[in-house]
């Protein structure tokens, strides 16, 4: 059903998809919002209204993609960044939030800038100075989605493995194929009438029960990361009632690769900010903070000047909005303390 089956204006459109709704927002900057998604993108706000789910998170969504495509559409580049979100490149989407953030900060961005032979995520003009940004999200990052592609191969696997069963692998080890293996045989041979937990030494703890909807948290070890990447992979039916989750620590080193292949995308001597996208993971802002800080060295990452970390949640027009600077005092090229003072916001630490 497309927004119009829903009323034509904000009022009777939330009187009709979200009766009850507790949602207090201007009505004419959310209809504008909603409208703006539909003209650009209407497959997408069809799918999200024709969810099930009927909640602030799957609106806001909309409110927020809605009211971030408005103000970029205008910008240069907007049309190749868009076609790359809506191919579903997921990473788009963060460097349009940050140019976003950045026209309200009263800066005129540029997207997908042409530097040489290499294209960036995002340039603007500092006084008299360029500031050439690249924009990442853990999840979507060229690595996080490798790493989180391995583990949605793992549970893909091991769902076809056990039906009627609950799989939770809390992993150490990057998977591999050895890893694979042994854990596809721990799954096959699994007697289904009782709950075990079994640890792989120095790559995994797995615990397999009798099927169960709702996972319960598996934690069976301690670590020094606070931030976990997971994936889940279930089959419901008469025949087959099956749920597996893959998690891994963002360890220290994991962190490092990520920031680490950033570096080559600037050139050597410009002003460079690195951004990272932390929307939708829990405290996220306090946990990559010292892991980005850990990178940030008189022999490694000296491109960038600083980190932007930010999260923007999508529950409104304007979303709530927190930043916090991690400055790089071995940097090439430091950047103006004006905007990183604008950008890091006053989240304490």
């Amino acid at each position: 059903m497309p927004l119009s089956d829903f009323g034509a204006d904000w009022p009777t459109f939330i009187a009709a998809w979200w009766p009850n709704s507790p949602l207090q927002l201007p009505a004419d900057d959310a209809w504008t919002a909603l409208q703006v998604a539909e003209r650009l993108w209407p497959e997408q706000v069809e799918q999200e209204l024709n969810s099930v789910v009927r909640s602030s998170l799957v609106l806001g969504r909309l409110l927020n993609l809605g009211a971030t495509l408005q103000r970029c559409e205008a910008l240069h580049g907007f049309e190749s960044v868009f076609e790359r979100l809506r191919g579903g490149d997921s990473g788009a989407l963060s460097e349009l939030r940050f140019a976003a953030r950045l026209l309200l900060l009263g800066y005129s961005p540029q997207l997908d800038p042409a530097i040489g032979d290499k294209r960036l995520d995002v340039a603007f003009p500092v006084g008299a100075d360029t500031v050439l940004t690249e924009v990442i999200s853990p999840q979507f990052s060229q690595y996080g989605r490798a790493l989180s592609d391995q583990l949605t191969n793992l549970a893909e696997t091991l769902k076809a493995t056990r039906p009627h069963s609950s799989i939770d692998v809390f992993l150490t080890f990057d998977p591999n194929t050895e890893l694979t293996t042994t854990l596809m045989q721990i799954a096959t041979n699994y007697d289904s009438d009782r709950a075990v937990v079994m640890e792989l030494e120095n790559a995994a703890y797995v615990r397999i029960t009798p099927f169960t909807s709702s996972a319960t948290p598996f934690a069976p070890v301690v670590v020094d990361s606070h931030i976990t990447l997971g994936v889940v992979a279930f089959e419901f039916g008469p025949a087959r009632n099956t749920r597996v989750t893959v998690c891994i620590p963002f360890s220290d080193e994991r962190a490092g690769r990520l920031v680490d292949a950033e570096g080559h995308h600037f050139p050597k001597d410009s002003f460079n900010l690195l951004v990272m996208d932390l929307s939708g993971i829990p405290n996220g802002l306090r946990h990559w903070v010292p892991l980005v800080a850990r990178r940030l060295q008189p022999t490694i990452n000296r491109r960038f000047g600083a980190v932007c970390l930010f999260q923007a949640e999508a529950n409104a027009t304007d979303p709530p909005w927190q930043s916090i600077i991690v400055e790089n005092l071995y940097a090439r090229q430091p950047l103006p303390q004006v905007l990183l003072r604008q950008l890091g916001g006053d989240l304490e630490m």
